[in-house]
């Protein structure tokens, strides 16, 4: 192409891109550019593949192979794992196409069985009125593998409901109808009259010039001329430099090793080891810098890739090449780039994207966007620089933590853009609190109260041991249970990061006694006691909280504080009868030295306990059972502690520190007094619940 003629890559950009945005759009969705589809899109009888696709209510993604559906109620599903290619979604079926082996397959929905194979990596595929179209090597398939049409250059077609084909072929856009082609929008045509752009469009060389083209047949070409023409890599590159300038290049006359040095010393164009398009690159075979090879810079890929176009002496006419550049001819000495126009060309960079926020519940709506048309955008949140094998950008998604994001502009023929580095801050709500701690048995009725102490922030719970989240149950008032119920709950609000997990454990007690009411002080105890099975009622409705124990009883729930069998030893005591509810406890106490009787031989079962008596039988069985009570409790003066007898002087004290056993309301410890029901309860259950449970 001449430099004087070259159009504004805007334009050209801007122009056909827009028209086959138009076009397809308001003839079939193309579902990767719509971020909120509307119902038309749903109802559409044409949908093209692409990496994204919209269902009722959900969204269809591909990313990395992999096929996941969204849904804001039940988020991301895996649907497929690997090998899935692009996706589509047409009268309420989903279609998607995996390729693997060397075969393409398309799937219909959710079906383990393909509805069509063929073989090779299909491009693009599109479904018209329930049938199947697919691309492969520049031609349109029917599904039932016959050639539909084809084209040189073709990149892009979307089937009409109409029978009518909408294609690009080499930057045109064409309507195939009845077999006939109609153009639409030619390559960088420029219908707003627009030109205010100084970039100009590099028109990359990807097929073979044709035998009329003076610039590589004629003697215009100093290496035709003297009859050094193609295939011959320097023929090719001298006539490709011509072609781009539009007049005649001052490059090496001489082999292809020489170029670079020969443009060094002479001072032609700047040079350098950067790619830019229409660059020659030169490579030479060895350090003599005689023999090498010439290309031309064609294009500078996303990926990190060029895409050259060469021919190579003796054999290749006319070839593209599109790879890395340390991986072209390896072999050879790379010597660098001759940038032959004027300015150095090199492609447009991409803007830097631009973040931006909005509150939503449990954190901020992140949106990111990019001041070049078409360029895409990939992010970061964990500190890494983006890269194309990073998140691909979709539509906003939620921040729900601070965090900062990196994101990258990436666009074909363009340089990417300079990394975007931007945090996003927000606070966190406190953590919720309950009417009752953790851990607490309740009885059956009982409610549980949930608060935040964050202004503007609302408590969010489950029941069911999962975790919530803002979609679980909002906090509204007080939870009743009757049943035993772990609640995990947390605060969230508008534009703030959601509280840790809180979880509180309750216990849930039935209660069959009339007399036993939640306000009592030994209420927890005797819940306990009984949900556990250590003690029952003294009939099915009443606990009789207040009368006394008799000792048969104490030593009975003793027992019940550890599975033991107690029915193999041996009756000691003359008044204890075998066959008695009682009589194994007491054998089993006597036996291990728990109890002594009170003596002549007698135990006397149905005597009340006194509470000093209970210290005694309390501390033998610990010490029994091996286990080391705590010391450390405070020590109380009883005002009657004369009066505890010298036998039970010690274990009183052992049991009053280790907090086993308090005294009464009057500052006394009352040691001959009888222990009640719900005494005897509050003590089996301390020392149950901390040492032996």
């Amino acid at each position: 192409m001449h430099k004087n003629n070259v159009r504004s890559s805007i334009i050209y950009d801007r122009i056909p891109m827009l028209l086959l945005f138009f076009i397809f759009c308001f003839s079939t969705p193309i579902a990767a550019e719509i971020d909120q589809p509307s119902n038309d899109v749903y109802e559409s009888t044409v949908a093209n593949s692409g990496e994204i696709a919209y269902g009722d209510d959900v969204t269809y993604k591909v990313e990395d192979g992999a096929l996941y559906l969204e849904n804001d109620t039940t988020g991301t599903t895996l649907l497929r794992s690997s090998h899935v290619l692009s996706v589509a979604y047409c009268q309420n079926s989903l279609y998607f196409a995996e390729y693997e082996d060397g075969v393409t397959s398309f799937f219909r929905n959710e079906e383990s069985e393909p509805f069509f194979t063929t073989k090779g990596k299909v491009s693009q595929f599109s479904i018209a009125n329930g049938e199947l179209f697919y691309l492969h090597d520049q031609g349109v398939y029917c599904q039932n593998g016959t050639l539909f049409f084809e084209k040189e250059g073709l990149t892009f077609f979307s089937m009409q409901s109409d029978g009518t084909c909408l294609y690009t072929a080499n930057g045109t856009i064409y309507r195939l109808s009845d077999g006939t082609s109609q153009m639409i929008a030619a390559a960088g045509e420029d219908e707003s009259n627009d030109a205010t752009t100084s970039a100009t469009l590099y028109e990359p060389r990807l097929t073979a010039p044709t035998s009329d083209n003076q610039y590589y047949f004629s003697n215009l070409n100093i290496f035709y001329a003297s009859g050094y023409g193609m295939p011959n890599c320097t023929a090719y590159a001298y006539g490709r430099a011509y072609e781009i300038l539009g007049t005649r290049p001052n490059l090496c006359p001489n082999n292809a090793g020489r170029w670079y040095d020969y443009n060094v010393n002479n001072g032609y164009y700047p040079y350098g080891q950067t790619p830019k398009l229409g660059a020659i690159a030169v490579w030479a075979n060895d350090s003599s810098h005689n023999q090498g090879h010439v290309a031309v810079v064609e294009r500078i890929n996303s990926d990190g890739t060029i895409t050259i176009s060469e021919s190579y002496y003796g054999s290749t006419f006319f070839q593209t090449q599109t790879r890395s550049l340390s991986s072209l001819y390896p072999s050879k000495i790379f010597l660098g780039f001759i940038y032959i126009l004027e300015d150095g060309y090199t492609e447009d960079q991409i803007a830097t994207p631009t973040l931006s926020t909005s509150d939503v519940l449990g954190g901020k709506s992140v949106t990111l966007s990019c001041g070049t048309s078409g360029a895409t955008i990939y992010y970061t949140t964990d500190g890494s620089t983006p890269t194309t094998s990073s998140i691909r950008y979709t539509g906003a998604f939620t921040a729900r933590s601070p965090v900062t994001i990196r994101a990258i502009g990436v666009k074909s023929s363009m340089s990417n853009s300079d990394v975007m580095v931007q945090s996003v801050s927000m606070s966190q709500a406190a953590t919720p609190s309950s009417s009752y701690n953790s851990g607490s048995l309740l009885a059956a009725g009982d409610s549980v109260s949930l608060f935040s102490s964050t202004s503007n922030a609302s408590v969010y719970y489950t029941t069911d041991g999962s975790t919530p989240t803002t979609s679980s149950t909002k906090y509204t008032g007080a939870i009743i249970l009757n049943n035993d119920c772990t609640i995990k709950a947390i605060s969230a609000g508008i534009g703030m990061q959601s509280s840790d997990v809180a979880t509180f454990t309750y216990s849930v007690w039935d209660n069959p006694f009339h007399d036993i009411e939640s306000s009592d002080w030994f209420f927890s105890y005797v819940a306990s006691a009984h949900k556990n099975n250590l003690i029952n009622g003294t009939s099915e409705v009443s606990f009789s909280p207040d009368i006394e124990t008799d000792r048969a009883t104490f030593v009975t729930i003793l027992s019940r504080l550890d599975v033991f069998d107690v029915d193999n030893y041996e009756l000691l005591f003359s008044d204890v009868k075998e066959d008695q509810w009682y009589s194994g406890s007491i054998a089993w106490a006597a036996e291990n030295g728990i109890v002594n009787g009170m003596g002549n031989n007698s135990f006397s079962p149905f005597s009340n306990i006194s509470r000093e008596q209970v210290c005694v039988i309390l501390i033998r069985y610990a010490n029994w059972c091996g286990i080391e009570l705590a010391t450390d409790g405070e020590v109380t003066n009883f005002t009657d502690g004369e009066k505890i007898s010298n036998y039970a002087r010690n274990s009183v004290d052992l049991a009053q520190r280790a907090g086993l056993i308090n005294g009464r309301d009057n500052g006394t410890f009352d040691p001959q007094g009888s222990a009640t029901r719900a005494e005897v309860t509050s003590i089996f259950m301390r020392f149950f619940e901390r040492y032996q449970q």
